[in-house]
Parts: structure tokens; sequence; C-alpha cells
């Protein structure tokens, strides 16, 4: 009987020890100065970055949750002045908290939900460990009644300031940036960048359930009418949530140390499927509920 008892409580011991790790590790975690790390590549973190007298860039007078205040690769810095900012409507996200739930093990980051015209907003951000690459998750639910439509934008300032083009893009393969590209390359140099460059992956090919792209503000436009805003990446669309639904957006932005790097990676965006390791922790529900994607 005692040996049963010993053993009784040994595992009762374990069960308690085993809660509070679990508790630990779901325990919010403060967003400010965190770090995301996958392949060399380091994503700052804040929820409330100030991009001097004009708040968020480019597109807002207010600041909001980055996970790309900076940006670096293999000691290279400042990828960004603020970067990855998502609007909704006229309104930019930021977590209502301050907080998130911080895996250290898939280096992953959930901040929200906020509310925003109506919608329930989440972000989840993974930076992946095979590639310099960090892989931002959007859900957006709808908890009313009505279909709901809304403008979002997807809103970078480079670090690179007036400096950086683009040096490729998915739809013309040329240096302009047009509202049919699928991704684009930016650099501070079109020879030798002392800037990470910077591929950003805003849809997937074919038939993506989006409406009115655009492109507000490009590399080749890098003053948008405020000299404080020079050095704008700025993407457009609007989506349908429908009611009582949960729809969601997905993007990638990766740092590459070169033009060339940059541009022979970019492709692969071009083909991206569920059995890629971009798409690794992203279950086939949500897969298909990606409005910005078309992941076959």
């Amino acid at each position: 009987m005692r040996e049963r008892t010993r053993v009784i409580a040994a595992i009762g011991v374990a069960m308690v020890m085993a809660m509070v790790g679990q508790a630990a590790l779901a325990a919010p975690t403060a967003v400010d100065d965190l770090t995301l790390t996958g392949a060399t590549a380091i994503w700052d973190v804040t929820n409330d970055y100030d991009y001097g007298t004009s708040g968020a860039p480019c597109m807002s007078a207010d600041g909001g949750y980055t996970p790309a205040e900076g940006g670096e690769l293999d000691g290279m810095t400042d990828a960004f002045d603020g970067g990855l900012y998502l609007h909704v409507g006229n309104g930019v996200f930021s977590d209502d908290d301050g907080n998130g739930n911080y895996d250290a093990v898939d280096q992953q980051l959930s901040v929200g939900p906020t509310e925003m015209r109506g919608l329930q907003v989440r972000r989840t951000e993974r930076a992946l460990q095979g590639t310099p690459t960090l892989r931002s998750l959007v859900r957006l639910s709808n908890p009313t009644n009505d279909d709901i439509r809304a403008a979002i934008t997807w809103d970078s300032a480079l670090g690179a300031d007036d400096s950086e083009k683009t040096r490729a893009s998915s739809a013309s393969r040329n240096r302009r940036t047009t509202k049919d590209d699928d991704w684009i390359v930016t650099s501070d140099s079109a020879t030798s960048p002392s800037d990470p460059a910077l591929i950003f992956a805003v849809y997937g090919p074919g038939d993506v359930r989006v409406t009115n792209r655009s492109v507000p503000w490009a590399p080749e436009d890098p003053d948008p009418g405020d000299d404080s805003n020079e050095g704008c990446v700025v993407f457009s669309f609007r989506v349908k949530v429908p009611a009582n639904s949960t729809r969601f957006l997905l993007f990638f932005t990766e740092m590459r140390d070169t033009n060339e790097a940059a541009i022979a990676k970019a492709g692969r965006f071009g083909n991206v499927r569920m059995s890629s390791p971009l798409m690794d922790g992203v279950s086939n529900k949500i897969a298909s509920r990606i409005l910005n994607w078309n992941l076959g």
C-alpha cells in the first residue's frame, strides 16, 4: 500500500508539473521588444511603433503593431522603419492589451483579437526556420449576421528610406510595381545593398478571392508627398467576410543579402502548395479559407 501510495503521489506531482508547464507556455507575453528568429533573420516586434511625426508608415496617422520594426539578416540591419502594418478600413491594427501568445520553439507569436470594422482581427507571425522568411497569417472573424466588406492595406516603410527600388516583380518581370504583381523584390542598391534585400509576397497565383487590387505607393515613387514618409511599399485590396464566418489573409516577407539571391528565391512564392515547408503548421481547413492565395 505504501508503494502504491508513493506511485500515486509521484503521478500526481508529475501531473501538477505538467499543468504548470502548460500554463507557463500559455501565459501572455508582452509584445514590445520581442524578437522572432529563423535562418539568421531577426524580426523585432512592437505594438506601438511611432514613425516620427506621421505615425505608422505610410498610410496612417497612428502608431500600430509591427512584426518588423527594423529587421536584421547576417549582420545587415535596418530592413524596415516599421513594416508589415495591417490596415482594415481606415484603422491600423494594434493589439488591445499589448500581449501575445509566444511559442519559442516554433518562433511564433499570435496577437489579438482586436475589433476593426465589425471584424475580430487576429495576427499570427511565424519566423520560419529553414528560410529567412516571416509568415503572417491574419484571421478575420465576422460574428454578425451580415456580410462585411473591408479595405485591406499591407503597409511598410523601408530602412532604405528614399533609396529603394523594385529589382524584380512577378507580373512584368521589370523594375516597376503594378497591381498585377503577386510578389516584388526591393533593395537600396542595384549592385550592393547595404540593407537586406526584401521579398514581399502578397498574393498567390491564379484565382484569388480579393478585389480592387492596387499599389498606392511603390518603390518607384518613394516620396508620397510627405518627406517623413519616404520609402513606402503599400499594397491594397478589398475582401468580403460572410456573415458568421471566418476568413484568412496570408503574407510572406523574406530578407536576403543580395538582389540576386532575393530574385532567385522570389519565384517559389508563385508555386506555394500545402506540401511546402512554407505552410508548416497551417491546416487544410484554414488554407481553404485564405482569400488572397489559392493553394490548390
